[in-house]
């Protein structure tokens, strides 16, 4: 049995989840567009949770968010259902949508230099 997962609330976090056997299906089109944005808005908004950066790529997802509530898990349960139910109706599919296991959740450190703006010199 692993151990359980840290939950720091007000911390950013980096959140990634892969597609089962890494799979493509998330390819970019309106419809994945707005599965995954409705249901993150939807998870977000009710758990608590500030999103500052959503990748969606072929085969996985990466979220940077900050926990305030510290409901991480319950969030991304929540996100993950919706996306996986949703994307499976839109490909005909009755498998796992998510790969095995959990998703990868990376305190990203100080949130102060985390959100502050770089300053880049030209020469």
């Amino acid at each position: 049995m692993t151990l359980p997962r840290r939950v720091l609330p007000g911390r950013p976090v980096m959140v990634t989840r892969r597609c089962a056997q890494r799979k493509l299906f998330l390819r970019p089109d309106a419809v994945v567009e707005q599965v995954v944005t409705y249901c993150l808005a939807l998870a977000a908004e009710r758990h608590g949770v500030e999103v500052f950066c959503l990748v969606v790529l072929s085969n996985h997802i990466h979220l940077g968010l900050v926990d305030r509530r510290g409901e991480l898990p319950r969030f991304a349960a929540l996100f993950n259902g919706l996306v996986a139910r949703a994307m499976n109706v839109k490909l005909g599919r009755g498998e796992n949508f998510w790969s095995p296991g959990s998703y990868s959740a990376v305190t990203l450190g100080d949130p102060e230099p985390t959100f502050q703006r770089s300053h880049l010199t030209l020469l």
